[in-house]
């Protein structure tokens, strides 16, 4: 969780400070050998640090467990993590296309969005390492974690403001600041409950995969390549297919399947405290899906655009590079 999220928090800064910066005062290739310079200095840092690190004979153990069989825990697991992978980033399609009919689709609006999303993933694996240093079983709260991520799909989509108050950030960011808000709002909990999804998936893992690197490697592996497919399955067929308001219903709807996935292992009989707040996530998940609000979006495009004179949406279309609104 540690490495994770000081790892993506770094991203964060990555994001922004090459969109915000680097680019105005150094250009593009400058910034290019900032990038590479920073490679360098993080590896000179890790030759330093080499030394004194403990061999790879005496950090693992001589014999690691194998992985089970399909259908055992450990297979579970990993499929929990590239289904997760999978769908937070199929979302970042979705959040990313949903975001562009309200703001211009520029490189600033784009690093705004990426920076949102990894703080939140960064940030959640931070808050999964200091959970796991207070109770070690907290894995046991995977079901609950997933269920929130997926009503927290639903719940932001079904309360999003277009352009909210920016409050102070407008000061930093006169034009973006509005839909800075609008896509914390929109991104920030699902993102941050994937970075806390992921950490404890890892600590899940290790109870069925010996040594530290071995199932840490694995969970990469499978959430990573979850989000390879995902990301396509997002911009290929979702969008076209079924559109952004349906893609949220769906890819909210299937963070059930990862709770399912979780629930199949845990680490003993929960306490009763934890398994009335996962029931409890698992009544407000089925009521956030019953309760979608289905055409939300052209009420919603239709309230913006009302100050340029249409008053309805007569015909909407979604394709592979656009989403194209006709009013009147």
């Amino acid at each position: 969780g540690q490495l994770y999220g000081w790892n993506t928090l770094g991203a964060v800064a990555g994001a922004l400070a090459g969109e915000m910066l680097l680019i105005e005062r150094f250009g593009l290739t400058g910034t290019g050998a900032v990038a590479a310079s920073l490679n360098l200095v993080a590896a000179l840092a890790a030759t330093r640090l080499a030394p004194g690190l403990p061999s790879a004979e005496a950090a693992e153990p001589a014999v690691a467990r194998p992985v089970a069989g399909p259908g055992g825990p450990a297979w579970r697991l990993m499929a929990a993590a590239a289904i997760s992978g999978g769908l937070l980033l199929a979302l970042e399609v979705i959040w990313f296309r949903f975001i562009l009919l309200f703001t211009m689709g520029t490189t600033a609006t784009f690093a705004i969005m990426l920076a949102v999303v990894l703080a939140g993933i960064g940030l959640g694996g931070l808050l999964g390492s200091a959970w796991l240093r207070r109770d070690p079983a907290a894995a046991r709260a995977l079901p609950l974690v997933a269920l929130l991520a997926g009503a927290s799909v639903l719940l932001a989509y079904a309360t999003f403001s277009p352009a909210p108050h920016a409050g102070l950030l407008s000061r930093w960011l006169p034009t973006l600041g509005p839909y800075a808000v609008s896509g914390l709002r929109l991104m920030l909990p699902t993102s941050l409950l994937s970075g806390l999804l992921f950490t404890l998936l890892g600590q899940a893992l290790r109870r069925h995969v010996a040594g530290e690197s071995r199932p840490a490697g694995l969970l990469t592996l499978a959430n990573t390549a979850g989000a390879m497919l995902g990301a396509l399955v997002g911009g290929i067929l979702l969008l076209p297919r079924l559109g952004l308001e349906r893609s949220f219903l769906v890819l909210g709807g299937a963070y059930g399947l990862v709770a399912l996935l979780c629930a199949a292992d845990g680490p003993g009989p929960a306490p009763r405290v934890w398994r009335r707040l996962t029931l409890g996530a698992a009544a407000g998940f089925g009521l956030a899906l019953a309760l979608f609000p289905h055409g939300r979006l052209d009420r919603t495009l239709t309230q913006l655009w009302k100050q340029w004179g249409p008053d309805r949406v007569v015909a909407r279309r979604e394709g592979l590079t656009e989403t194209v609104a006709y009013l009147a």
